[in-house]
């Protein structure tokens, strides 16, 4: 319910005061630290403003609280959220994977039916919401969708690689309708071009010559490949990341199988086009 976010917005205000407190700081120096004035930290501690995810970030970096501390504030920043996880458990491995997708080099992703949160279109992520009676606050969301994007454009970004089945784009929340394919595939295809350098995603088309389609899964590929994760999704949004070396390596296999029957990125933009022009007539 949105009035169990506004109590979460409320207790997060509370532990992130009590985090300041412990690192001895106050409002003034935490604001001339983050370059920001002493009444935006002021709101965020006892307002019930969302928290962005920058904001918190710096934040807890600044803080440098007790690890049970920051995942407690993570978890009630997760749960503040309008959608979903308002006044939900939230997924704690979700909220790892976000963490650590900025620390990788690189991201291999494949998806059999449905478009990630992190290349939505507006319209298809409202669209979600929508569905399962959880749009409360479209500013909170809009504002959500695009704190996720700045993964393409913090210091040092990962290469992010997706491979889509083509069924991704005709299984549209609430089933296929021409209006919301044509969104989602335009910001995809702005997304492609507005990240050149960092965003590579290739279409698995139906002729791919492959024993079978993997499920959905995000692997994590860092400097040391030791440290390599794989996140797997399992239905409304609960999640788990593996770190054992067979299983990551297995899936890694996985997915350079099915990139390898892919279309180039130049051809799945013109797939893309195409794609368009089709749906248009659906």
């Amino acid at each position: 319910m949105a009035h169990d976010a506004t109590k979460r917005r409320l207790q997060l205000g509370i532990e992130l005061e009590k985090a300041r407190e412990g690192a001895n700081m106050t409002q003034q120096r935490v604001a001339a630290a983050l370059g920001c004035t002493q009444s935006k930290i002021n709101k965020i501690e006892i307002d019930t403003v969302v928290v962005s995810v920058q904001d918190l970030n710096d934040l807890l970096r600044l803080y440098a609280p007790s690890k049970a501390q920051e995942e407690r504030i993570r978890l009630l920043a997760a749960q503040s959220m309008a959608g979903p996880s308002a006044g939900a458990a939230a997924n704690r491995e979700y909220l790892k994977l976000l963490a650590l997708e900025r620390e990788a080099v690189e991201v291999l992703a494949f998806y059999s039916e449905r478009i990630p949160n992190l290349l939505q279109s507006e319209m298809y992520m409202l669209e979600q919401y929508q569905l399962t009676d959880q749009l409360y606050d479209v500013n909170s969301i809009t504002e959500s969708r695009l704190e996720r994007e700045e993964l393409f454009t913090i210091p040092r970004p990962p290469r992010y690689r997706v491979v889509f089945s083509v069924s991704s784009f005709y299984r549209m929340p609430g089933g296929r309708t021409a209006r919301l394919a044509v969104d989602q595939i335009e910001h995809l295809l702005r997304m492609m071009d507005t990240y050149r350098k960092r965003l590579f995603v290739h279409v698995l088309p139906w002729e791919a010559n492959l024993p079978y389609i993997p499920h959905d899964l995000t692997v994590l590929r860092f400097d040391d490949p030791t440290n390599d994760q794989l996140y797997h999704e399992y239905g409304e949004g609960e999640g788990r990341i593996y770190t054992g070396r067979k299983q990551v390596s297995a899936h890694i296999k996985y997915w350079e199988k099915a990139y390898a029957q892919a279309l180039s990125v130049d051809d799945t933009r013109k797939f893309l086009r195409d794609l368009i022009e089709e749906a248009r007539s659906w």
